[in-house]
């Protein structure tokens, strides 16, 4: 199967957070690679996430708007809509 991404993801295994309903729930999660325009993401609730939803990245001071591209069981593709730097 061809690759579809635009740009080369890494290695990560980051922290996240994926935030979603005006703020009001959200599941801690493993970004497992990661590049400009997506990220891999693992965690038991992520099957339970909206199409689209917020991922803060607190090691990249970052938050990434994201679209969900496939599922399977704990993990989860998305695509980057648009980012946003943390504030304090």
């Amino acid at each position: 199967m061809p690759d579809r991404r635009s740009s080369l993801r890494r290695r990560a295994y980051l922290g996240g957070r994926a935030v979603f309903a005006d703020g009001s729930q959200s599941y801690e999660c493993l970004v497992l690679n990661f590049s400009e325009g997506g990220a891999e993401l693992n965690a038991s609730g992520v099957t339970l996430l909206p199409q689209t939803f917020d991922l803060v990245v607190p090691v990249k001071a970052r938050t990434y708007r994201a679209r969900i591209c496939w599922r399977r069981d704990d993990w989860v593709g998305v695509e980057f809509i648009d980012s946003a730097a943390l504030r304090d």
